[in-house]
């Protein structure tokens, strides 16, 4: 039998042996034979075949990185064009919000100066709202909330005396027999095309109830002694809070109406809620219209305006 080489022979040795002139590298060639040059051949093989399968796979990664590379460009162009379009619309809520703050400073300047010239001062607007938003004209939520629907009628200026003038409506309801102060909520529902076609007041019952039996204008001093002055100086507004508060020599623990009206926003754009604004306070005993209180007003206060007889 033919005596075989190692592999490491076959691998490591020929570069040495190629090297060797003696009698020993002669001797060593010799003994080579035909199996064994097969055999190192299908190790050159071998090894050819797996350095080609190196460079497939090197192919392979090389076209993947690429592939990722192309990836990663198409991502960076559509985040730089996303991050663009975020700047650019960024720039114009800026400008808009710059707009904003201008278009805020211009109404409140404009709001001071008709204020101003209203004869309004800082003051009694700032006591007119903190009575608006007492605690006390807070409806109790445990109570039954009355609901009473109407035609609308623009002569009737959106007020629920005028719909309501005896207030024989709120006494076949019962509120009278019920005590207590109350509040009516009342909405005016538009269709689509802006037509009013329904008034709704809500009758709900006030949670505070007046027990020390003071007066109004004890209760709220500053406020009736401001507005009263401030109209004696002329002020049509400071009258008109006069007409809508309560009288402020009424003690009464009870029979008072409270009247507020719903305000849609300004802008239909802005996602904000409406807001309820104090409107008129009604004695249930003693209804009287806008007009009427007014000249009362007048007359009690010896206001220089003039009384329609």
């Amino acid at each position: 039998m033919p005596k075989s080489i190692s592999t490491d022979t076959e691998l490591s040795s020929p570069p040495e042996l190629l090297n060797d002139s003696d009698s020993t590298y002669k001797r060593r060639v010799s003994e080579i034979t035909l199996l064994d040059i097969q055999q190192g051949k299908r190790w050159v093989d071998t090894l050819t075949k797996e350095e080609e399968a190196f460079e497939l796979n090197r192919e392979r990664l090389v076209e993947r990185r690429e592939a990722i590379n192309e990836e990663l460009t198409a991502l960076q162009s559509r985040l730089v064009r996303e991050r663009n379009a975020i700047e650019s619309k960024l720039d114009a809520l800026r400008k808009r919000r710059k707009d904003a703050k201008e278009n805020i400073r211009v109404a409140e300047k404009a709001f001071k100066t008709g204020r101003t010239e209203a004869k309004i001062s800082d003051e009694l607007w700032s006591l007119y709202e903190k009575f608006c938003a007492a605690a006390f004209l807070k409806p109790d939520p445990n109570e039954e909330v009355l609901v009473l629907d109407n035609i609308p009628r623009e002569e009737f200026k959106d007020m629920f005396i005028n719909y309501d003038p005896e207030f024989a409506d709120a006494r076949r309801m019962g509120l009278f027999g019920m005590g207590g102060h109350w509040r009516c909520d009342r909405i005016t529902t538009h269709s689509p095309s802006g037509r009013p076609f329904k008034y709704t007041s809500e009758f709900k019952k006030l949670k505070y109830t007046t027990r020390s039996l003071r007066r109004w204008d004890e209760r709220f001093p500053k406020l009736y002694a401001s507005a009263i002055e401030a109209a004696k100086n002329g002020s049509t507004a400071a009258l008109e809070m006069l007409v809508a508060l309560p009288d402020a020599d009424d003690s009464g623990a009870s029979g008072k109406l409270f009247e507020f009206a719903y305000v849609e926003p300004l802008d239909p754009n802005l996602k904000q809620e409406g807001r309820w604004e104090f409107r008129a306070c009604h004695d249930l005993y003693r209804p009287m219209k806008s007009e009427e209180r007014r000249e009362s007003i007048i007359r009690r206060y010896d206001l220089s305006f003039m009384v329609t007889e």
